[in-house]
C-alpha cells in the first residue's frame, strides 16, 4: 500500500499543472456551494431522543408552553406595592415592543372584557355540555319554590343597586345562576393559581408583580430571528429603566434560553478556534521555522472541512451550527496527518521515502478514527448524527489530501538544520520508556486502580445544567419560580389523534383515569380539556343527562315557581324568556370548530397540531412527595405523552447510558476488525488495541475518581480519544514493524510525530477551557485527560508489547510470537500440569496396591508414557512426523541422549516406550507438581552423583528400562546445543 501512494505522487507530479487547476476549481466550486448551504441553530437537536421524547419534543417545539416569554414587572424595593406604577411601566414597555410586531405573534397583557362576555354567551347557549353529575345534584337543591324565590330576590336587589346595569343581562338570562356552575370549570384554566386578574390585568396574589406573556412569531428553534426579538425586549427594558428607575423588569422563557445558548456557542467557537489556530501556528513555527509549512499543514483540514460540509448538507438537507462548531474543533486532529508527512520528510529529506514510511499508518489511523467517529451516528440525536458524518468525511478527505496533494507542496521545501525546538522534541522522545520495568508496573497498577473506579463514573442527563444562561436570565428564572405555583408542581399530559375530534375522544377516554389519580392522592388537582371541550361521545352523554333531568313536569314546575316569585318583585312573566327557551331547546352534538370561543379564550395553549397529529393537553399538579407515584401511574398508560422535567431527565439519562454502551461496543468491534484487516495478524491487532483500551480505562477511571460526569456533549470525545489512541498506537507499531523488517526506521522518528500530534490535539482541545458555554467547557477536561492518558500508555505499553512479540532476553526471537503459538503452548502446558496432577493422585493408590513393587513401578512408567502420548495427540493443530522411527530399538535397554529445547522433548521421548526412566536435576526431582510420581517411578536424581546410584541403575536396566539423559542439564533458550555434563558418558 505504501508503494501505491509513492506511485500516485509521481503520477501527480508529472501532471502538476492539471492537478493545480483542478484543485483551485474544486475550492471555488466548494465555496460557491457553501454559500447555498442551509444552517440551523436549534440547540435542542443535540438532545438524544426515543419515541416518547420525540413526541414530547414535537409537541413542545410547536407549543406556546415552551416558546412563551414571561415578562414580570415589580418594584425595585420589594417591600413596596404599587399596582398603578407597575401598570404604567407595563404600558410603556408594551408600546415600545409593539411598535414593530413582525417578531411577535401575540401578547397577553390586558384581559378583554368583551372576550369574557362572548365566552359567557357561548357557555349559556351550550349549558348542557358543561354539566356533570355533581352539577345536577346541586341543581336539585335549588329548584324548590323557596330556593327559587330566594335567588330571584337576590337578583332583584342586585338589579336595583348601582351595579345593576352590569348585571341586568346575566340576571334575566339565568335567574337561577346555573351558568355559574359551568363557568367555574373554566376558572381551572387560569394561568397559575398564584396569579389573578385585577382591573383587567394579571397580577400575583399579593399584587407585587404584574405579568405580561409574549408569544414569539418564530419557533424557538429559529434563534436568528428570535435574537432580534430578545434584543428588542432588552432595549425596551433599558429604556423603561431610564424612565422609571424604581420599577424592575425581568424576562424569561424557553425562547430566550435558546437564543442565549446559540449566541454563546457561536462566540465560543470563534474564540476557541482562533486561539487554537494561533497556538498551533506558533508551535509549527518554532518546530519548522517556515511560514509556508504552517499554511501547508492547515491545507488538508481546510479541504476536509469544505467537502464534508457539502456532503453533510446533501445527505441531511441542512447543517447544525452547533454540530459544525464542535466538528470544526474535532477536525484539528486532521492536522496530525500533515504533521506525520512533514516530520518524516524533515527527517528523511525525501518525500518518496516519507510516503513509503507513513502512508500506511496514516491511512489506517484515519480510517479507524473515522470509523470510531462514525459510530457516534448510533446516538439518537440529529445534531450528533450530522457531527458524526461531518467529522468522518472531514478526516478521510484530510487524510487523502495529506497523502496525495501535500507531498506535492512539500517537495520544494529544503531541509534545514535542526533547530532548538525540533532538538527539544527529539530529546523528549530519546528515553526508551518501555524498557523501564518500574514504569510498566506503574502503568499496570494505575490501570487496576482506574478499572476499579470506573463504576464511580456517572452520567448527567439534565440538559438544563448544560445550558448557558447569563446571570440576569438565571435570576429571572429563579424569581419566576418563586412567584409561580405551577413552575415546580405541574405535570403535562397529552392525548393525541389524527384529527382534533379523535384527540378529544382520547382525552375523554382518559378523563376518568386522570380524575382517579386525584382521588387516590397522587395529584392535588387535574385540569382536562374534556371539561370544557368534550368529544362527541361525551357530548351525547351530557345532552342525554340534561334531557332526562329536565322532564316536562319539572320544566313546568320550575317555570311556574319563577313566575310566582317574579310577581313578588313586580317582574313580568316574559322577563325570563331566555331561560325558558334554554329549557325547551333541542341540543345537538357539535364539531370541535363549534367551540372556537372557548378555545380562543382558554385553550390555545392546550391544543396544538404538529407532524400531522393533534395533541390535547391536561395539567396535573402534585406535591413533591407524591410526584414519583404520579409519574409511575401516568407512564403505565401507553396512550399518554407525558412531560415532566424530572421524567425527561431520567429518560435522557437512560438513553445516554444506552447510547454510550452501544457506542463503546460498536467502536471496539469496528476498530478490531479494521486492525485485523490491515495488519493481517491478530497479534499486531491486539498489540495495537490493548493500549487504546487501557487509555480508555484510564480516562473513565480518572473521571470516576474526580467526579467528572459524562454528558451528551463530552461523550463525543470518547470516540475521539479512542481514535487518537489508535493513531498513536498504529504509527508506533508500523514504525517498529519497519524497523524489525529493514532495520532503518528508528522508533524515535515516529515518536516525534506522535508527540507533535499530541501537542497539537491538546492545544486544539485545551483552549476549550476558555469557552463560556458549560457543555463545550466540559469537553476540554475530558479531552486533556484522555489524550494525556493515551500518549503515556502509547509510549510505554505499545513498544513493550511489540518487543515481547519479537524479542526474548534482549535478543530477537527466531520466530515472532504468534497468538496461535501462545494459545497452543498454554493448552499443552495446561494438559501437562493436569496429567501430572492425576499421576500424583494415583501414587498413593499404587503404593497401597497388593502387588509386587516392580509391577507398581512399571504401572507408573506405563501411565507416564500413556499420558505423554495423549498430550501429543491432543495437540491436533500441529502436524507431526517421526523421522527414522524404525531405527529406535527399545527391545533391549538403551541409553538415550538428547538435547533439551522445551518441555515437549520429554513427552515426545517418553511416549516412545513405557520403560524409560530419566536423569533429573534437583529442581525437577523435588518439584511440587510432578516430583512425587517421578520419584515413585525411580527417575534418577543426577545431582546426587552417578556413583552412588550405579547399583540402582543396573537393577533398572536389568528389568528392561532404558535411561534418558539430557547432557546439557537444562533447556536451551534458543535451540543451540550447550555444554555437556559428564553423567551421560560415565
Amino acid at each position: 500500500m505504501n508503494n501505491i501512494f509513492v506511485r500516485l505522487h509521481r503520477f501527480l507530479l508529472r501532471h502538476i499543472v492539471s492537478v493545480t487547476i483542478m484543485t483551485v476549481l474544486f475550492i471555488l466550486l466548494s465555496l460557491f456551494l457553501l454559500s447555498r448551504i442551509s444552517f440551523t441553530e436549534d440547540a435542542n437537536s443535540l438532545i438524544p431522543r426515543d419515541r416518547r421524547i420525540s413526541a414530547i419534543a414535537e409537541v413542545f417545539s410547536s407549543s406556546e408552553f415552551a416558546e412563551r416569554i414571561i415578562v414580570t414587572f415589580s418594584m425595585a424595593d420589594s417591600s413596596v406595592t404599587d399596582e398603578g406604577k407597575l401598570l404604567e411601566a407595563a404600558k410603556i414597555f408594551y408600546n415600545s415592543i409593539i411598535a414593530d410586531s413582525s417578531l411577535i405573534a401575540g401578547i397577553d397583557f390586558e384581559v378583554d372584557q368583551s372576550h369574557i362576555l362572548r365566552v359567557y354567551d357561548f357557555v349559556f347557549d351550550n349549558l348542557p355540555l358543561y354539566m356533570d353529575d355533581s352539577d345536577y345534584e346541586r341543581l336539585d337543591t335549588i329548584l324548590s319554590y323557596e330556593s327559587i324565590h330566594s335567588q330571584i330576590e337576590a337578583g332583584y336587589r342586585s338589579l336595583i343597586s348601582p351595579a345593576g346595569f352590569a348585571t341586568r343581562k346575566f340576571f334575566f338570562n339565568d335567574p337561577l345562576n346555573i351558568a355559574s356552575i359551568a363557568l367555574s370549570k373554566l376558572s381551572s384554566f387560569n394561568i397559575d393559581e398564584n396569579f389573578e386578574v385585577y382591573n383587567g390585568y394579571i397580577y400575583t396574589g399579593e399584587h407585587k408583580h404584574l405579568l405580561m406573556f409574549i408569544d414569539p412569531y418564530y419557533p424557538a428553534a429559529n434563534t436568528a430571528k428570535n435574537a432580534l426579538l430578545v434584543d428588542r425586549l432588552s432595549d425596551a427594558a433599558e429604556e423603561l429603566g431610564q424612565q422609571m428607575a424604581d420599577v424592575k423588569v425581568e424576562s424569561y422563557g424557553g425562547t430566550m434560553v435558546a437564543v442565549e445558548n446559540s449566541l454563546q456557542v457561536k462566540r465560543d467557537i470563534i474564540l476557541t478556534v482562533a486561539i487554537s489556530i494561533l497556538f498551533l501556528s506558533l508551535l509549527f513555527w518554532f518546530y519548522f521555522r517556515r511560514f509556508r509549512i504552517i499554511l501547508y499543514l492547515f491545507f488538508p483540514a481546510f479541504m476536509g472541512a469544505l467537502l464534508s460540509l457539502i456532503l453533510v448538507n446533501l445527505i441531511m438537507g441542512e447543517v447544525s451550527v452547533i454540530a459544525l462548531g464542535i466538528g470544526a474543533i474535532l477536525l484539528c486532529i486532521t492536522i496530525d496527518y500533515s504533521i506525520h508527512v512533514f516530520t518524516h520528510t524533515k527527517e528523511t529529506n525525501s518525500v518518496s521515502e516519507a510516503l513509503q514510511k507513513v502512508s500506511f499508518p496514516v491511512l489506517l489511523s484515519a480510517l479507524t478514527t473515522a470509523a470510531a467517529l462514525l459510530c457516534v451516528y448510533v446516538i439518537k440525536s440529529d445534531a450528533l448524527k450530522q457531527l458524526s458524518l461531518f467529522a468522518t468525511f472531514g478526516i478521510i478527505v484530510s487524510c487523502l489530501t495529506a497523502l496525495c496533494l501535500l507531498p506535492l507542496l512539500a517537495r520544494n521545501i529544503k531541509n534545514q538544520r535542526a533547530n532548538s525546538t525540533s532538538l527539544m522534541f527529539s530529546r523528549l522522545v530519546e528515553p526508551e520508556l518501555h524498557t523501564k520495568s518500574y514504569l510498566v508496573w506503574g502503568v499496570l497498577l494505575l490501570t487496576l486502580v482506574f478499572s476499579l473506579s470506573v463504576n464511580k463514573l456517572s452520567f448527567n442527563g439534565d440538559i438544563a445544567t448544560l445550558n448557558y444562561q447569563s446571570k440576569e436570565l438565571t435570576e429571572a428564572q429563579n424569581n419566576l419560580m418563586e412567584i409561580s405555583a405551577q413552575a415546580n408542581s405541574a405535570v403535562f399530559v397529552f392525548n393525541h389523534g389524527k384529527t382534533l375530534a379523535e384527540a378529544l375522544e382520547q382525552s375523554d377516554k382518559n378523563f376518568d383515569f386522570l380524575m382517579g389519580l386525584t382521588e387516590k392522592g397522587f395529584a392535588k388537582s387535574a385540569v382536562s380539556v374534556s371539561g370544557v371541550l368534550p368529544g362527541k361521545i361525551l357530548q351525547q352523554e351530557r345532552i342525554d343527562r340534561w334531557n332526562s333531568f329536565w322532564s316536562e313536569e319539572k320544566k313546568a314546575t320550575v317555570e311556574a315557581s319563577m313566575i310566582k316569585a317574579g310577581r313578588s318583585f313586580k317582574i313580568k312573566e316574559e322577563a325570563f324568556g331566555s331561560f325558558y327557551k334554554l329549557l325547551r331547546r333541542d341540543f345537538n352534538v357539535e364539531e370541535p370548530e363549534h367551540f372556537k370561543p372557548v378555545i380562543d379564550a382558554f385553550l390555545n395553549n392546550f391544543i396544538n397540531e404538529t407532524g400531522g397529529e393533534y395533541y390535547v393537553a391536561s395539567v396535573l399538579k402534585a406535591e413533591a412527595g407524591s410526584k414519583p407515584q404520579l409519574i409511575d401511574a401516568l407512564t403505565a398508560n401507553d396512550d399518554l405523552v407525558i412531560f415532566d422535567q424530572q421524567l425527561l431527565i431520567n429518560r435522557l439519562l437512560e438513553i445516554l447510558k444506552e447510547d454510550f454502551n452501544k457506542l463503546s461496543l460498536l467502536s471496539m468491534i469496528v476498530v478490531i476488525a479494521m486492525l485485523l484487516l490491515f495488519f493481517g495478524r491478530i497479534e499486531l491487532a491486539i498489540v495495537t488495541f490493548l493500549p487504546i483500551l487501557t487509555g480508555w480505562l484510564w480516562t473513565l477511571g480518572i473521571m470516576g475518581l474526580s467526579g467528572i460526569e459524562f454528558n451528551i456533549f463530552n461523550i463525543i470525545i470518547s470516540s475521539l480519544i479512542f481514535g487518537l489512541g489508535l493513531d498513536y498506537s498504529i504509527l508506533l507499531v508500523s514504525g517498529m514493524i519497519d524497523d524489525h523488517k529493514y532495520g532503518n526506521s528508528p522508533l524515535s522518528r515516529y515518536k516525534v510525530s506522535v508527540l507533535m500530534s499530541a501537542f497539537t490535539t491538546l492545544g486544539g482541545f485545551g483552549v476549550l477551557v476558555f469557552a463560556g458555554h458549560p457543555a463545550i467547557r466540559s469537553i476540554a477536561l475530558v479531552s486533556i485527560i484522555g489524550i494525556s492518558s493515551v500518549l503515556i500508555i502509547s509510549f510505554i505499553i505499545t513498544p513493550r508489547l511489540f518487543s515481547w512479540l519479537v524479542y526474548k532476553g534482549g535478543k530477537k526471537r527466531l520466530q515472532a510470537l504468534t497468538l496461535a503459538d501462545a494459545l497452543l503452548s498454554a493448552l499443552t502446558f495446561s494438559l501437562f500440569v493436569l496429567f501430572a496432577f492425576i499421576l500424583t493422585l494415583i501414587v498413593p493408590f499404587l503404593a497401597l496396591a497388593p502387588v509386587r513393587k516392580k509391577h507398581k513401578k512399571a504401572a507408573m512408567t506405563f501411565l507416564i508414557s500413556f499420558f505423554s502420548k495423549l498430550i501429543v495427540a491432543l495437540i491436533f493443530p500441529v502436524r507431526k512426523s517421526f523421522i527414522d522411527k524404525a531405527k529406535a530399538d527399545f527391545s533391549k535397554p538403551s541409553v538415550i541422549i538428547s538435547n533439551h529445547q522445551s518441555h515437549l522433548d520429554l513427552v515426545l521421548l517418553l511416549m516412545q516406550h513405557p520403560k524409560i526412566i530419566v536423569f533429573t536435576n534437583r529442581w525437577v526431582y523435588n518439584n511440587m507438581f510432578y516430583g512425587l510420581f517421578i520419584r515413585f517411578a525411580d527417575y534418577f536424581p543426577a545431582y546426587k552423583g552417578v556413583d552412588e546410584g550405579l547399583d540402582k541403575l543396573r537393577e533398572k536396566i536389568a528389568e528392561g528400562y532404558s535411561i534418558l539423559i539430557f547432557p546439557e542439564g537444562k533447556r536451551s533458550p534458543d535451540g543451540s546445543i550447550g555444554r555437556f555434563h559428564q553423567g551421560a558418558f560415565a
